[in-house]
C-alpha cells in the first residue's frame, strides 16, 4: 500500500487510506480475519471495509499515543486521541495488549474487550549454550560480556538513551 508522511516523524511513512482498494480486493477474495496493528489511515479504513463485507477483526494496542501527545507538543490534544483511540479499538472485536497489566489498564480507560498476548523471550532457545562466541567476538564482546538488541522505532518517547546509560 502507498504511504503518506506521518506527522512529527521525518522520514516515517504511514499507510495510506485505501478503502476502495480493500473493498475491491476483500471482495474478490476475503481474507478469514483482519487484524489491525495500527490505528492510522489504513488501518482505520481496513476496520470500515471489514465492517462493510462483515469480516471479523482484531487490533492489537503498541503505543500509548495519547501519553506521547508531551513529547511532540500536541499535549492539548491528548483526550481527543484516547477518545479516537478507544474507538477505534472498540470497533474491533478484541483488542490485543502486551500485557494483562496494559489489558487491564486499557479497561481502567474505558476501552471494551482486552486482552492480553503476551511476546517475550523463548526460554527454550535463548540458552547461554547457543551462543555464538565467533560472532560475538565479531561485535566486540568478551565471554561474560551482556549484548542487547533493541527491536522498535527509534523515537523520542522510546528514550533510548537512557536505556543505554543504565547499562554503562
Amino acid at each position: 500500500m502507498a504511504g503518506i508522511p506521518s506527522p512529527g516523524y521525518d522520514g516515517l511513512r504511514m499507510g495510506q487510506p485505501s478503502a476502495y482498494r480493500l473493498l475491491r480486493e476483500w471482495s474478490r477474495n476475503p481474507p478469514d480475519i483482519i487484524h489491525v496493528a495500527t490505528e492510522g489511515p489504513l488501518g482505520l479504513t481496513a476496520l470500515w471495509a471489514a465492517s462493510i463485507l462483515g469480516i471479523p477483526a482484531f487490533s492489537t494496542y503498541h503505543t500509548k499515543f495519547h501519553q506521547y501527545t508531551g513529547h511532540y507538543d500536541i499535549g492539548l490534544i491528548r483526550d481527543f486521541i484516547l477518545v479516537f483511540l478507544r474507538i477505534a479499538h472498540d470497533s474491533c472485536g478484541c483488542t490485543l495488549a502486551p500485557t494483562k497489566q496494559m489489558a487491564n489498564e486499557l479497561k481502567s480507560l474505558g476501552f471494551k474487550n482486552t486482552r492480553a498476548l503476551s511476546r517475550g523471550v523463548n526460554t527454550d532457545l535463548d540458552k547461554l549454550e547457543r551462543r555464538d562466541f565467533q560472532l560475538r567476538s565479531e561485535w566486540g564482546a568478551k565471554e561474560n560480556d551482556y549484548v542487547f538488541t533493541y527491536v522498535g522505532r527509534v523515537a523520542s518517547e522510546k528514550n533510548i538513551d537512557l536505556a543505554v546509560q543504565s547499562y554503562l
